[in-house]
C-alpha cells in the first residue's frame, strides 16, 4: 500500500536525454529533405508533361470520319463538335471525334448505363476506347496544378471533358443535374426523329439499288456492257444534273420511294423481258427513278412516264406471246 502510494503521488522530473534530441533533429532533417526531393520531382515531372503536351498539340491528327455525322448535321449539332477546349491535346484524336463520342455514346446513347454521366465517368469511357494519351491518363492533383502553372493551355483529360459538357449545357444541348449531365429532351426528340428518317432513307435507297441490280441482271452480257449498280449511281440525272447517288442521299422523301418500289419492280420485269437496247434501257431506268423521286402531287402533273410504262408492259406481253419460254416476273431475291 505504501509503495503504491509513493509511486502515484511522488513528484517526477524528466531528465535531459541528448540522444533523443539528436534523433528528433535528424528526423526533421530527413522530412525536410524528402519534401524538397518531392517538390523537385514534381517540378521535373510537370516540365516533362508540359513538353509532351506541347508536342501533342503540334502533332494533333486530322479529323477522322464520324459515323454519326449525318445525324449530328441533320439536327444542327455538328457545329458543337471540334471545340479546342483547354486540355484537348491530351486526346489521341481530333476534338471533333472524341466530342462526337461524348455526344452520341455518353449523353444520347446511354453508353454508361442508367447512371447520369459525369466528367470523370465520360473520361473513363474515352480511356476504354483508347482516345486518351497514356502519359496523361492518371495524374495527381498536384501534378495537374504544376503543369497548368507551366502551360495555361493544359488541363487534365477529365477537366477537358468537363469544360465541353459545361459548354453543351450553356448552349442548351445538355442539362447539368448536379450529380451528372443529361441530354436536353428537345435535342433527344430531334435526334430520335433524325435517326428514324435516316433509317427510312437508307431502306428506300437499298430498295432502289436492288431494283436496278435486278434490272441489270436481266440483260445479256453484250447489252449490259459490264455496267454495275455503282456505275448507275454515278450517272447524271438529266433533270437535276446531279448523280443519282447524290439525289438518293439528299432526298427526304423516303416513304414515297419505298411505296413506289413495287410498281417500279413490275415495270422492271416487263422491260427486262423485251431485251431492249442497252442505252435505251439506261435512259428508261433513269426516267423510272427520277419519277420515283418526285412528290406524289408532281407525279400527277407528269403522266408521261406511266404512259411509257404501260407501253413497255404491252411490248413485254407481246414478247411473251411470241415465245413459248417461261419467264420469271419477279426478282430472284423477292
Amino acid at each position: 500500500m505504501v509503495a503504491d502510494a509513493v509511486i502515484r503521488s511522488a513528484p517526477r522530473k524528466w531528465l535531459f536525454n541528448e540522444a533523443i534530441d539528436r534523433a528528433v533533429v535528424e528526423l526533421q532533417k530527413e522530412a525536410t529533405a524528402a519534401m524538397v526531393a518531392a517538390a523537385n520531382k514534381l517540378t521535373a515531372d510537370a516540365r516533362q508533361k508540359a513538353r509532351a503536351y506541347n508536342i501533342a498539340l503540334d502533332s494533333m491528327p486530322e479529323p477522322l470520319p464520324i459515323s454519326t455525322i449525318d445525324v449530328l448535321r441533320g439536327i444542327g449539332l455538328d457545329k458543337h463538335i471540334g471545340l479546342e477546349v483547354a486540355g484537348y491535346g491530351c486526346f489521341t484524336t481530333h476534338p471533333s471525334n472524341w466530342q462526337a463520342i461524348v455526344l452520341a455514346d455518353v449523353l444520347y446513347g446511354k453508353g454508361l448505363g442508367k447512371k447520369l454521366p459525369t466528367a470523370i465517368s465520360a473520361t473513363k469511357h474515352l480511356v476504354s476506347k483508347g482516345l486518351v494519351r497514356p502519359e496523361f491518363r492518371w495524374m495527381s492533383n498536384d501534378l495537374e496544378a504544376a503543369i497548368e502553372a507551366l502551360d495555361n493551355r493544359f488541363a487534365a483529360p477529365w477537366k477537358a471533358v468537363e469544360f465541353y459538357l459545361k459548354y453543351l449545357t450553356g448552349v442548351g444541348v445538355a442539362l447539368d443535374w448536379t450529380h451528372g449531365f443529361a441530354i436536353s429532351p428537345a435535342v433527344a426528340s430531334s435526334w430520335f426523329d433524325q435517326v428514324m428518317e435516316e433509317m427510312s432513307r437508307s431502306s428506300a435507297r437499298t430498295g432502289i439499288e436492288e431494283t436496278v441490280r435486278w434490272l441489270l441482271d436481266q440483260l445479256p452480257d453484250e447489252e449490259r456492257g459490264g455496267m454495275t449498280v455503282e456505275d448507275w449511281l454515278n450517272m447524271i440525272n438529266p433533270e437535276t444534273a446531279e448523280p443519282y447517288a447524290a439525289l438518293l442521299a439528299n432526298t427526304a422523301r423516303c416513304n414515297q420511294l419505298k411505296l413506289s418500289c413495287a410498281p417500279s419492280l413490275a415495270f422492271s420485269t416487263a422491260l427486262a423481258l423485251t431485251y431492249v437496247n442497252f442505252w435505251a434501257f439506261k435512259l428508261q431506268t433513269n426516267a423510272i427513278v427520277a419519277w420515283l423521286l418526285l412528290p406524289r402531287r408532281r407525279r400527277r402533273r407528269r403522266p408521261e412516264l406511266p404512259c411509257k410504262l404501260r407501253q413497255s408492259k404491252s411490248i413485254g406481253r407481246k414478247s411473251l406471246r411470241s415465245t413459248p419460254k417461261r419467264y420469271s416476273t419477279s426478282p430472284a431475291h423477292g
